[in-house]
């Protein structure tokens, strides 16, 4: 053979080599290719590096159950896939948290495979340790930032050191979390232990500050949650706070049990909360909550194109089981992220200066929200800035003769409303910058009120 050959020979299985190598590493995630008539001998894993084999494997199969046969080995009928890949890494991406990217793989993937012949299937994973968060929460307007270190010890557990600071009261909270998921009972069950730090700095509304420490540990499967908390707190005022604030002053220990059932839809958010103190400690009441959101991007589609509807409301109530409530356990109402045209601790019992907070309330809003009047031609306009006009209406009080009584006066004689109108200035996808003018259609003596309010808030 001489040198042509030999070249001619050698340049030709490079060829065949380099054929085999792109045929290898084609990718499987087609969305028009069905898999069902593909049938599977074993399936491997690549990439992991932090998170465990068995815990991806049991995702899968939570998927795709007939899998089960390939991944124990001992079936002499090959399983089949029944999904499309594309739809399965759609929901390993939705479901094992750190991932940043997963691909399907079959080997030598020809005509006689369609035939029954088995395969191969290889899942290449890249993962994610670290993850930086920044958001904010459904109902208030403190923006945080967090860091999670995923997967800790392989299977769905993280580590999260999370800060935040309320741009208007200035309180802030420091957060470390310990979380583990309990996937054998459901994919959203999870144990979780925290230790929190921070201050609750209410002198612009109430004339005090709260230091506090708690613990934290908890239970959540499907829509339920189970917390325990042992919480120190310390309130300290000033000399020149008025009696009524200054005999709440000091430290407690409150020791509460809470049970939390929330349901969360692409169209509602609503949960329900119930608290019980008295563990130990020197706090003993019995909370009650109930919150919710809807929003109806059709209602008004026919009158008022490119706007939407959204309704929100709240109620709760403070049962005390001691001498009194304190200042520190009760309710308090109004600010720019709750009924808008008053001033935070603005509705409700207060001395001539300070906000005393009140054992029982309710709350709403009706909002429309616009898609933006300007640079409609700008396809990501509607992302950073919208319109939209409120009617807000709430009240806040104590428990005064009987319970009857105070209810009636809560729902009919003493309810504050505020309209107004405003523009929403997207921040991030969750977080929206509010700018408000207001007026407050029904007040009462003592009630504070503010024409012009800016908010950072998340509640739509």
């Amino acid at each position: 053979m001489n040198t042509r050959e030999l070249l001619t020979e050698s340049f030709d299985e490079d060829r065949r080599k380099e054929k085999r190598e792109e045929k290898e590493s084609v990718p499987v995630i087609d969305d028009s290719q069905p898999m069902k008539d593909l049938v599977l001998r074993r399936i491997t894993f690549e990439g992991l590096t932090t998170i465990k084999e068995d815990y991806m494997m049991f995702h899968l199969l939570s998927f795709i159950p007939e899998l089960q046969n390939v991944h124990n080995g001992v079936s002499s009928q090959p399983a089949q896939l029944s999904y499309y890949l594309l739809h399965t890494k759609a929901y390993l991406m939705q479901t094992i948290p750190g991932l940043e990217d997963i691909e399907f793989f079959l080997d030598d993937l020809d005509e006689d495979h369609y035939r029954g012949v088995p395969v191969e299937l290889k899942i290449r994973v890249k993962e994610r340790k670290f993850h930086l968060d920044v958001g904010a929460g459904f109902t208030d307007t403190a923006p945080y930032m967090d860091i999670k270190r995923n997967h800790l010890f392989g299977r769905g557990e993280f580590l999260v050191v999370k800060g935040d600071y309320d741009v208007i009261d200035k309180s802030w909270k420091g957060e470390v979390t310990l979380q583990k998921p309990l996937y054998e009972i459901g994919p959203q069950a999870h144990l979780r232990a925290s230790f929190v730090t921070g201050l609750n700095d209410r002198n612009v509304q109430s004339a005090y500050k709260e230091l506090y420490n708690e613990i934290y540990l908890g239970f959540k499967h499907l829509n339920h949650s189970v917390e325990y908390s042992g919480c120190w707190r310390d309130v300290k005022v000033s000399p020149n706070t008025s009696f009524a604030v200054r005999s709440n002053a000091g430290d407690s220990l409150k020791s509460s049990i809470r049970h939390t059932y929330t349901v969360t839809r692409p169209d509602t958010h609503y949960s329900i909360i119930h608290e019980f103190a008295g563990l130990g400690g020197d706090v003993r009441h019995f909370k009650q909550e109930a919150q919710f959101k809807h929003d109806n991007y059709s209602a008004l589609s026919r009158y008022l194109p490119n706007w939407s509807l959204h309704f929100w409301g709240g109620a709760g109530v403070l049962w005390n089981l001691g001498n009194k409530s304190l200042i520190n356990d009760r309710f308090i109402m109004g600010g720019p992220s709750d009924v808008r045209g008053f001033q935070i601790g603005g509705i409700g019992p207060r001395t001539d200066n300070e906000a005393l907070g009140g054992e029982v309330y309710m709350k709403g809003g009706l909002h429309i929200r616009s898609q933006p009047f300007f640079f409609q031609e700008e396809r990501n306009a509607s992302m950073f800035y919208r319109f939209h006009a409120f009617l807000n209406f709430g009240n806040l009080a104590n428990f005064q003769g009987t319970r009857a009584q105070t209810f009636t006066s809560l729902l009919q004689r003493n309810m504050r409303s505020s309209v107004g109108f405003g523009v929403l200035v997207n921040v991030t996808p969750s977080v929206f910058l509010e700018i408000n003018l207001t007026h407050a259609l029904r007040t009462f003596d003592r009630d504070r009120t503010n024409a012009f309010q800016v908010a950072l808030n998340a509640r739509f």
